[in-house]
């Protein structure tokens, strides 16, 4: 009781903390409030799902009953992050690959993404922005990339512990249909290598005896052919806007074995040059310099291609049309990963293992054989 009489009430208390929720145009976001170490009120935004602002909310006030609030509170935007990795992944990848990460994260992710602090992006987020590049109308191969590189961007920050979990990870992209594979018959190989000549004769006897893509025969030099080991080293390949460069991967340098029609093709085509040093290019241009890889691709194979009498295909599927030859004529599966420089066995499954049709169709005419009367079986052990 007090003095005057009167009843001293319970006491108010100041709350410690909030969840509240607010509407920006089409869009909610939750945002939570708390004091600091040193009693000042803070606010931060927790995104469109409660659930996450309370897991917030709860790290926050952690953080403030032990003092450590405060210590590392670095939540840069999308936009400022976003420099800063691509400074950073200079450093890992090839000029070619880092330029592809900056048009496709500038063009795609940093108008969504820029102004958003990283610990703002969420899962939600995240599908939210690729239901926006589907409207926008870009193929499923597209927003796949957008998505992969998203991700990396922010396993980055993971890794600086800048966020502390990958948005990204529950959700997934749209699966993009396989283009359906092209490549020449024996047949129709004999009849394109046997209307070309000269230096174009001997560039599509590589691709389609070796299965070296185009970059890779622009980059070859007389070094990389071993007439000895009967191989020719894949150990650079050449962009005309980059260069010269070495392969992405380690699986790309390899040893690819010359048959020995090619083999004698690339020694007609050496000795046709006057026997070059080892430094000289392969297929050099009238300059010695590398060839116009586009006029190659558009012009010169495709003109081959109209003369021979086939279908318009891809350059590149001379180079399916290697691992179907090579298939065909019996190469198991891991030789062929090594020839073609894929980085698994499965990658090559994947992409040629419906070719091996040919590869069991005798060992199952041989089956039935030994099912019939009279052919001689051996007996296998029964197990137990």
């Amino acid at each position: 009781m007090s003095a005057g009489g009167g009843r001293i009430g319970p006491e108010r208390r100041e709350p410690m903390a909030y969840i509240r929720k607010r509407r920006h145009g089409d869009r909610e976001t939750y945002y939570i409030g708390f004091k600091d170490n040193r009693g000042a009120w803070r606010e931060k935004a927790a995104g469109p799902r409660r659930r996450d602002a309370e897991a917030l909310l709860r790290r926050v006030l952690e953080e403030v009953a032990t003092g450590t609030y405060g210590q590392s509170q670095e939540d840069p935007t999308f936009s400022e992050f976003l420099d800063r990795f691509l400074a950073a992944k200079a450093r890992e990848i090839k000029p070619r690959t880092l330029e592809d990460y900056q048009y496709t994260l500038r063009k795609y992710a940093l108008p969504f993404f820029g102004d958003t602090p990283l610990s703002h992006i969420t899962p939600a987020e995240v599908d939210r922005f690729l239901s926006h590049l589907e409207e926008e109308g870009l193929s499923p191969a597209m927003v796949g990339k957008a998505y992969r590189y998203l991700k990396t961007v922010l396993r980055y920050a993971m890794r600086l512990e800048i966020i502390a979990r990958d948005p990204t990870l529950p959700i997934r992209p749209p699966r993009k249909p396989r283009p359906e594979m092209d490549f020449l018959t024996p047949e129709e190989v004999r009849r394109l290598l046997g209307s070309t000549q000269g230096d174009l004769h001997a560039i599509l006897s590589v691709a389609c005896l070796a299965g070296l893509r185009v970059g890779e025969i622009c980059g070859l030099k007389w070094r990389d052919v071993d007439f000895g080991a009967g191989v020719i080293r894949v150990v650079r390949s050449y962009d005309p806007k980059h260069g010269f460069s070495e392969p992405k991967s380690r699986y790309g340098k390899r040893a690819v074995p010359m048959s020995p029609r090619l083999s004698r093709t690339m020694w007609e085509h050496y000795r046709a040059q006057g026997e070059p040093g080892p430094e000289k290019l392969v297929f050099p241009n009238s300059l010695g310099k590398p060839r116009d890889r586009n006029a190659l691709v558009f012009r010169e194979f495709k003109r081959a291609l109209q003369e021979a009498g086939l279908r318009e295909i891809r350059f590149h599927d001379l180079r399916h049309t290697y691992a179907a030859l090579s298939i065909a004529a019996g190469m198991d599966l891991k030789a062929l990963q090594v020839a073609m420089g894929h980085h698994s066995i499965t990658m090559t499954a994947d992409h040629y293992g419906h070719l091996l049709k040919g590869a069991y169709e005798r060992p199952l005419a041989r089956m039935d054989a030994i099912l019939q009367p009279g052919e001689k079986v051996i007996n296998l052990p029964k197990k137990g």
